[in-house]
C-alpha cells in the first residue's frame, strides 16, 4: 500500500480504510506480506500523528466493521474538493 499521495490528506478516510483492510484480511486469514507491512504502518501512524485520538479511534471502530463491499464502495467515493 503506497503513502498518501502529496496533496491528498484525507487522514479520516485513510484511517478508515486500513482499518478495513486489517480487519478483512484476519477474516480472510491473509496477512498482509511483509514487503506492505512498512507501508501500511507508515499510513497508519501518519494518520494517527494527524487526527485527535477520538477521531482516529472512531475511524478505525467504523472501518473495522466495515463488509468488503462497503469499503470497496468507500474507497471508489470521491473526495471533496
Amino acid at each position: 500500500m503506497p503513502p498518501i499521495p502529496p496533496g491528498v490528506r484525507s487522514y479520516e478516510r485513510a484511517t478508515r480504510l486500513c482499518a478495513a483492510a486489517a480487519a478483512l484480511r484476519v477474516v480472510a486469514h491473509t496477512p498482509l506480506p511483509p514487503t506492505e507491512q512498512e507501508d501500511f504502518d507508515k499510513v497508519v501512524m501518519t494518520a494517527r500523528a494527524e487526527l485527535d485520538e477520538s477521531v482516529f479511534a472512531e475511524q478505525w471502530s467504523i472501518g473495522s466493521t466495515m463488509t468488503q463491499d462497503d469499503a470497496i464502495s468507500y474507497a471508489l467515493m470521491e473526495l471533496p474538493t
